[in-house]
């Protein structure tokens, strides 16, 4: 049985590469991102029935939900979730001068909600389906802070 995995944030950076890398391991791979462009780019260069886009902004719950919901009615049932999308960097910057509450909610958002909804919506389909890895990437901001 081929693998299948899901990864968020697939349209650049880790996201991109994990799915050029299991793509060439010969495992089917679920790309979720925001740009629908640059993830039929990625399909077009990997392959149909290889690379399968879902445009989906992990801050939606509502929309992750269906995503999950039309990929079960599909029959892709990935085992490997890389719950990848993040914001770091320039994005997550302050003004030095002005604190900011609205910048660290879209941070949590993305960065930390954004994983655990697709761990709610998956969970009761993986356990019914022998089980799944979740595997969660982190900013080094979680770390140490940028600059400014």
């Amino acid at each position: 049985m081929t693998p299948i995995v899901l990864v968020t944030g697939a349209s650049s950076g880790i996201g991109e590469a994990l799915c050029r890398e299991c793509v060439a391991k010969g495992w089917k791979a679920i790309g979720i991102a925001r740009s629908r462009d640059r993830l039929l780019a990625l399909q077009a260069e990997l392959g149909q029935g290889k690379f399968y886009p879902v445009v989906c902004d992990v801050t939606d719950a509502t929309a992750v939900l269906s995503a999950s919901e039309e990929l079960v009615k599909v029959g892709l049932i990935p085992t490997i979730f890389f719950l990848n999308a993040g914001i770091a960097g320039e994005e997550c910057e302050e003004d030095p001068s002005h604190f900011d509450l609205a910048k660290h909610r879209q941070i949590m958002d993305v960065n930390y909600f954004g994983a655990l909804t697709w761990v709610m919506a998956w969970e009761a389909v993986c356990k019914n389906n022998g089980g799944a890895t979740f595997v969660a990437t982190s900013s080094v901001n979680a770390f140490w802070a940028p600059p400014k």
